[in-house]
């Protein structure tokens, strides 16, 4: 990880997140994956929820994993509160043939990020974790990476 100085900041200066992939997905070849991602603080969502796109699962040789290379926008960084937290949610469409909607979509996995260290300091740099079984986003979460299930889904994002 690396420090920001947030002293120096204005509010030019986005909480940028990039959703980069998944890996070890319990999901069959035909599966349309998509990452909901929503900004909690105080256990309230501070803006609406974005979303990566949906992405056809690739099952290759050694590998099972989605790309998506999204960057999500929040806040200005001198607008997120210090204590607050992304949810992200791996998510399948339940059936490709329904609009995109919160309801078409079955929640596979999700972990709890806090934006800020207990230092203050931006939670910055490339991050893996190991997702937990969900069946929703919610602020509540564990922010700890399920290292105890090896066959959890991984997901990497970087800020």
């Amino acid at each position: 990880q690396t420090s920001v100085n947030l002293a120096s900041l204005d509010r030019s200066n986005m909480l940028l997140i990039r959703v980069v992939s998944a890996h070890r997905l319990p999901a069959s070849k035909r599966d349309m994956l998509g990452v909901k991602v929503q900004l909690f603080y105080a256990g309230q969502s501070l803006m609406p929820v974005s979303w990566t796109s949906l992405s056809l699962f690739s099952l290759k040789a050694y590998s099972d994993s989605v790309m998506w290379n999204k960057w999500i926008t929040f806040l200005p960084l001198i607008d997120v509160p210090r204590e607050a937290q992304v949810c992200f949610t791996l998510c399948k469409q339940i059936d490709p043939a329904d609009a995109w909607t919160d309801e078409s979509m079955q929640a596979l996995g999700s972990i709890t990020m806090s934006v800020f260290d207990c230092q203050g300091r931006l939670a910055a740099g490339r991050q893996m974790f190991g997702l937990w079984p969900s069946s929703e986003n919610v602020p509540i979460m564990c922010t700890a990476n399920n290292i105890q299930d090896p066959d959890s889904s991984i997901l990497i994002i970087e800020v």
